[in-house]
């Protein structure tokens, strides 16, 4: 097992990963493609649609570090087993805005998205130490909002993310909102339903053929040679993301 350098962008066959536990379809077919889940339970904190949701309770900072939510004890102590360091963040989480997304910040190489009013003295410390870029975001959902597909190309539906990251370099495909299932709310967001486990092959929770936008994404993934794989029949489904945390040696 090999630590993933850069969150969210495997250098070789993801082994290791983390999703909801809610969605045993989802782990069953990410262990048919070889790879350990990671399953995240729900937390009563947490609004009840999301409350086991990877991408609030988790946040892999590369290497073997990982800033997890003091509430997350069971994934927390799962890492741990496995060799990570596993730092807690001094924020609690909540079930009202912006309580909920206090993990919810995407990393892009050296630079760090998300919304100030949620951002913790842990994660604050944590992005000084590393001399990381801090990029402020309208939109607190900021990792759920981004699908990252490499180092330098994205897909939103968020405007605020999409100028944000077209600023910082980055080929950014654009999409309108809507059509992913979340239960509970009126849809849900694109970087919630995939997860690439290879950096050739990004996984989805549904099949792009009943998504509306779904040509266009088959086609930007094309463009950087990065086949769909689809974990279940149906429409795409907002389940916290498919979370990599370590490759094959």
């Amino acid at each position: 097992m090999a630590f993933l350098e850069i969150p969210g962008l495997p250098e070789k066959q993801v082994s290791l990963c983390a999703v909801s536990s809610r969605f045993p379809s989802i782990t069953e077919a990410l262990a048919g493609e070889g790879i350990e889940v990671l399953t995240v339970p729900p937390l009563s904190v947490l609004p009840a649609p999301v409350a086991s949701h990877a991408d609030l309770q988790l946040m892999p900072l590369g290497g073997n570090r990982v800033l997890a939510a003091e509430e997350a004890a069971e994934p927390s102590k799962q890492l741990r087993q496995k060799g990570y360091e596993v730092v807690i963040n001094d924020l609690p989480l909540g079930d009202r805005y912006p309580q909920d997304i206090s993990l919810n910040f995407l990393v892009v190489e050296k630079m760090v998205f998300g919304h100030q009013k949620a951002m913790s003295h842990t994660l604050k410390n944590i992005i000084l130490e590393n001399r990381w870029h801090f990029l402020y975001s309208r939109q607190g959902y900021a990792r759920c909002s981004v699908c990252l597909v490499s180092s330098n190309s994205a897909i939103t539906s968020d405007p605020t993310l999409y100028g944000l990251l077209t600023a910082a370099g980055l080929d950014v495909l654009k999409l309108p909102p809507g059509d992913i299932l979340l239960p509970g709310y009126d849809t849900g967001f694109i970087g919630g339903c995939c997860g690439l486990i290879h950096p050739r092959r990004m996984a989805f929770t549904g099949s792009l053929e009943y998504y509306h936008s779904g040509m266009a994404v088959a086609r930007f993934l094309e463009r950087y040679q990065v086949e769909p794989v689809f974990l279940r029949k149906g429409k795409l489904l907002d389940v916290g993301g498919i979370i990599p945390l370590a490759t094959v040696d």
